[in-house]
């Protein structure tokens, strides 16, 4: 449960994994596009606590807080690569547009 703005109003949410049961979506997603208004810095975790690896992960990003290096590192040891970034300024401040791709382990273990 959360406040919504007015400090006054209950409102339910789900996480992402109940999310993905009631829509039975399990075991089905190869992308997972998100643009949830900041909310990127905190539902990462759960994206890579997934019991199914999303193959993509594409992730709208506003500002940059304190905790955005951890997200990166995250991502990084779960086996995702940046394949695409983009960056937009207007008036709501920062906005990135992040795309990782989920790459076997082998891909870091090759030699020269």
């Amino acid at each position: 449960m959360g406040l919504a703005a007015d400090n006054t109003t209950t409102i339910a949410f789900k996480t992402l994994d109940e999310t993905i049961a009631e829509l039975k979506h399990s075991g089905r997603i190869s992308i997972l596009a998100l643009d949830c208004e900041s909310c990127e810095w905190d539902i990462y975790s759960d994206i890579l606590a997934l019991d199914e690896p999303i193959q993509q992960v594409l992730l709208q990003m506003h500002g940059t807080p304190y905790m955005a290096n951890e997200l990166f590192l995250a991502m990084q040891e779960a086996g995702y690569v940046i394949f695409h970034r983009e960056a937009e300024f207007s008036g709501s401040g920062e906005v990135y547009d992040y795309s990782w791709l989920k790459l076997s382990p082998s891909f870091f273990n090759w030699k020269v």
